[in-house]
């Protein structure tokens, strides 16, 4: 293939332009490391699933970059599977919104149909004190979660005459909060000194098909109330 760009841009005023010749094999070597991305979420997909790739029946490829001879050939080796195209990669997520769209609506029979549900991609959790570390991450939603989903779980202050909180919120696997991806945080103040352990909240996560995911924290001794709005969509893209 001949890539030919008449205008990339200017230096001292004048034009540069570009006309080079691309072979498969060069274009195979400059994307191999990221097609080789791709077998760490599969493996983890595997393991969530609790399935051997002897057990699968089919991989079917889907988006325009699996026309890549490449990507067939990495998933054949990787998996031991020669994968199919049996619906046009370009289209199969536009057509799949579709039926689903269809099934939501009403105007295709859910009960003949496949209904497929959002899960939550990643753990989400708090910053927490576990008797150790000061940055434990304590999860409310487990990865693979379907939502909507409402979690709750009840902590303790930390320190003797504690009057305040920051509820730090993050995303991901790693059991130390501060190596995964901190989405947000709030305080909760004027909370009734007391010794250690003596005073308790009430953490709840609460994530919506909107993709909004709302943290939000009760002192249960005296009602009083903090919350965040986390929007994930915008959060994923980050």
């Amino acid at each position: 293939m001949k890539i030919s760009l008449p205008f990339i841009a200017e230096k001292n005023g004048r034009p540069l332009s570009i006309s080079e010749e691309l072979t498969r094999d060069r274009f195979e070597a400059m994307v191999t490391d990221l097609i080789e991305r791709t077998h760490a979420p599969i493996t983890r997909v595997l393991s969530d699933s609790k399935l051997t790739p002897e057990e699968i029946d089919r991989v079917i490829l889907v988006g325009g970059s699996t026309r890549m001879k490449l990507v067939s050939k990495d998933i054949q080796a990787f998996l031991n599977i020669t994968p199919q195209t049996a619906v046009d990669p370009d289209l199969a997520v536009a057509e799949g919104a579709a039926i689903q769209a269809g099934i939501i609506e009403g105007s295709i029979n859910s009960e003949e149909s496949f209904v497929f549900t959002d899960v939550n991609p990643y753990s989400l959790g708090i910053r927490t004190f576990n008797g150790i570390s000061m940055d434990h991450m304590s999860v409310l939603i487990r990865r693979n979660t379907t939502i909507p989903v409402t979690k709750r779980d009840t902590f303790r202050t930390t320190f003797d005459y504690q009057d305040e909180v920051v509820i730090e919120v993050y995303q991901g696997e790693s059991d130390i909060a501060s190596h995964n991806h901190f989405l947000g945080s709030f305080h909760m103040r004027d909370i009734p000194e007391k010794k250690a352990g003596r005073e308790k909240l009430n953490v709840e996560f609460a994530y919506d098909l909107n993709g909004m995911l709302k943290v939000s924290a009760v002192v249960l001794s005296t009602g009083q109330k903090a919350s965040i709005d986390i929007d994930m969509v915008h959060a994923k893209e980050e």
